[in-house]
This record gives C-alpha cells, sequence and structure tokens, in this order.
C-alpha cells in the first residue's frame, strides 16, 4: 500500500498544530498589549491583526521545519523511492 505523505511529515504537522496552540496565544496577548498600550486608530489595529495573523502562519510553518530537520529525516519528503 503507498501513502501520500511520509509519518515523519505527518508527525511534524501534529507538533506545529500543538505548538501554533501557544505560539498564536501569545501573539494574541502581545497584540492585546500593544493596542491597550498605545492609542491607535482602526486602520493600525488591523495591520497589527494583519501581521499578527501572518507572524502565525510563518510559526506554524518553520515549526514544521525544525520538526523535519530535529528529527534528522531529510526535506525531500516526496521523493519516489
Amino acid at each position: 500500500m503507498q501513502t501520500w505523505l511520509p509519518a515523519t511529515f505527518l508527525q511534524a504537522i501534529a507538533s506545529a498544530i500543538a505548538h501554533s496552540f501557544w505560539q498564536t496565544g501569545l501573539l494574541f496577548l502581545l497584540y492585546k498589549l500593544a493596542i491597550a498600550s498605545m492609542r491607535t486608530t482602526a486602520a493600525n489595529r488591523y495591520s497589527l491583526a494583519a501581521i499578527a495573523a501572518f507572524t502565525s502562519l510563518l510559526l506554524f510553518v518553520g515549526t514544521i521545519i525544525a520538526e523535519l530537520t530535529h528529527s534528522g529525516h531529510s526535506l525531500n519528503w516526496f521523493s519516489i523511492n
């Protein structure tokens, strides 16, 4: 039976999902702290929220890559053997 995704890749995704909860929570707290500590317009709040959302995406992808490299497997996931 052929698998579509290797187990190490699926484990890295699962780990990244678990880590994304606390990472995004921390970003949310930093966002709320930044909003509370300064007078902001709606446009500034929107910009900060967009930056936080993009940072959350980068952290998620970075965690996947870190988990894959930490496990000692190459990043060539879809090679045909």
